[in-house]
């Protein structure tokens, strides 16, 4: 029996009665999910470790996002250690934007860009888990 099931919200139970996904990978999903603050789309789980496109492709139609479930991340309040474990963050650029709040209060993602921290790419990679205060 195939199941449809949410993957910002499912616990290992959940996700072991996907046809496909055993204890190892439900765990792996989970624990990925937990460090990107919550999948924004369903093809995240590409970047899973061990999960490769034809085992992705057996399970993409059982498994859905609701992206209201995403945690965010206020830049303008986050610390530089809980930052760097987002998986979409490396040190240099956990360091760079650091050192650019230590002398400018962030007001949009677009002043990221702009004044040359983020290119744009990177930043709408990043945009569903980031937030800015005080606006």
């Amino acid at each position: 029996k195939k199941l449809h099931v949410e993957l910002n919200t499912s616990d290992t139970t959940s996700l072991v009665q996907i046809y496909g996904v055993g204890r190892v990978f439900a765990i792996r999903i989970i624990k990925y999910r937990e460090q990107l603050g919550g999948y924004c789309d369903k093809r995240q789980l590409l970047e899973v470790f061990g999960i490769k496109p034809e085992y992705y492709a057996k399970i993409e139609n059982q498994v859905w996002v609701d992206t209201t479930k995403i945690k965010k991340i206020d830049l303008n309040e986050v610390s530089f250690k809980a930052l760097l474990k987002h998986p979409y963050m490396d040190f240099d650029q956990v360091k760079k934007l650091i050192k650019y709040r230590e002398k400018h209060r962030i007001f949009s993602l677009e002043q990221l860009e702009k004044d040359g921290i983020f290119d744009k790419e990177f930043l709408d990679k990043l945009r569903p888990y980031l937030m800015v205060s005080g606006n």
